[in-house]
């Protein structure tokens, strides 16, 4: 078995919005996550999903602790582009449940620094089936349908 690829991307957008580089790379893998879990599992609790700081530094490829992860997340919560709250994350062993870092990305604060930053919103996010989400609300600010 090979080692786990991983990837991230630094977009220029979220830099904007976010002010660094670090802020910019969470606030993508958490939009990628906040996707890529609607419906599952992660994202039943009305969009919260769960990620130990190692796990946030690891899959944002960052070369911090994930004290220091979790922290520059929090720096994102201060801007409001996120929430943060500690939850138990529930398991059938009763001594594997723990109480957890959850987020949730503020769809809304998001497009609207994105579109008061000048972002053509249709163009950012074009030909990205990963990011429903953001189509849904472009959709809905164009009243093509609804976004809840």
């Amino acid at each position: 078995m090979g080692k786990e690829r991983l990837r991230t991307v630094i977009r220029d957008e979220l830099k904007d919005i976010t002010g660094s580089d670090r802020k910019a790379v969470i606030l993508n893998q958490m939009i990628f996550w906040s996707s890529k879990y609607f419906g599952l599992t992660e994202w039943d609790r009305d969009g919260w999903i769960w990620k130990t700081g190692d796990r946030l530094a690891k899959d944002c490829l960052l070369s911090v602790t994930g004290e220091r992860a979790v922290q520059i997340a929090k720096e994102i919560v201060e801007q409001g582009l996120l929430q943060h709250k500690m939850m138990l994350r529930h398991s059938p062993d009763p001594w594997k449940q723990r109480t957890m870092h959850h987020w949730r990305v503020n769809l809304q604060t998001v497009y609207d620094s994105l579109d008061a930053g000048g972002w053509n919103l249709r163009k950012v996010f074009e030909g990205r089936d990963k990011f429903s989400l953001w189509h849904e609300y472009l959709d809905k600010r164009d009243g093509k349908g609804d976004f809840t």
